[in-house]
């Protein structure tokens, strides 16, 4: 089975006039072949837009699993999406157990006739605003990867690593030396699951030391700008079971991206 896989932080801060843009992107990247979409950072304003654009068997939203409350705060209010496009259909939805904000863990069951997978969006909390409860979300969605027992494909908001480098193993975590993050996105992870663009430079070593040329020290693309003084990272990326391989991969970052959000939009 061929098939799209879209991952994008809408940035759902001020999201206003941006949000019919952001849709209609959407609607051309997935037009004319089988897509999985993951969005994070989905404001109730994307929902409502998204809802209406999508049809109701190929659309889930946390905040239909877990509506924002009174008192929640601004931090609430950002959900996570899936939806699916073409011969694809989505079925069952949960958010995944024991997650701090369960609204940023949202995995649905999809069928293409009688294939069934499973598509994730998840956004990590961060560890400056969360302290304690970033590690402890890493470890939650470890353990479903682990015990799902279905081929998925993700896509994540990691808000990790602190510096992204080539071999993974050289990569630098928020926390040396604790083993929470690689638990999620180390090389020995114990759920299996791959980091599409590593694969993709892996078998295409021309990028691999273009990227490494243009960032010496990392990260080996540009997906967000951390922080006050713009540091370049890359956060944003799709994972996927060992039944899948890789085509391409691209992180969307020019000027028209940049207008509609702060994060990269993927694609793979």
């Amino acid at each position: 089975m061929r098939m799209r896989v879209i991952s994008w932080n809408l940035n759902a801060i001020g999201a206003g006039a941006r949000v019919a843009h952001q849709v209609e992107l959407l609607a051309e990247l997935s037009r004319d072949i089988n897509t999985l979409i993951a969005l994070q950072e989905v404001s109730p304003k994307h929902h409502e837009a998204l809802s209406r654009f999508f049809p109701a068997a190929s659309y889930a939203c946390s905040f239909d699993l877990r509506p924002p409350r009174r008192y929640d705060g601004r931090n609430r209010a950002m959900g996570c999406a899936v939806a699916a496009t073409g011969d694809l259909h989505l079925g069952s939805r949960q958010l995944v157990p024991e997650t701090p904000l369960p609204e940023r863990a949202l995995v649905a069951n999809v069928h293409l006739g009688n294939t069934q997978l499973l598509a994730g969006s998840f956004h990590a909390i961060t560890g400056v605003g969360y302290k304690k409860a970033k590690p402890i979300m890493f470890q939650a969605i470890a353990r479903f990867l682990e015990d799902c027992g279905l081929p998925i494909v993700f896509g994540i908001d990691r808000n990790a690593p602190k510096h992204d480098r080539w071999p993974l193993s050289a990569s630098e975590w928020w926390w040396p030396g604790r083993n929470e993050e690689p638990l999620l996105f180390g090389e020995h992870a114990p759920h299996n699951c791959r980091d599409v663009f590593l694969d993709y430079l892996g078998s295409h070593p021309d990028e691999l030391e273009r990227a490494k040329a243009e960032y010496p020290n990392g990260p080996l693309a540009v997906t967000h700008l951390r922080g006050p003084t713009k540091i370049p990272c890359r956060y944003d990326a799709v994972y996927v079971s060992p039944e899948w391989a890789v085509g391409t991969v691209a992180h969307h970052f020019d000027e028209s991206i940049w207008e509609l959000s702060d994060h990269a939009l993927v694609t793979a």
